[in-house]
């Protein structure tokens, strides 16, 4: 591999599959986001 060829990779799936959260993490931030009276953006 060369120089920056890792993170390309990475981008590349991150692209296709999203970013990877911890399990729980989209509830929290969606309930954050009702009691804020924020519009939840995450699909």
């Amino acid at each position: 591999m060369v120089a920056g060829e890792p993170e390309d990779l990475i981008e590349a799936e991150r692209n296709q599959t999203g970013v990877p959260m911890p399990p729980g993490l989209r509830d929290r931030l969606k309930e954050l986001a009702e009691k804020c009276g924020a519009e939840f953006l995450l699909t």
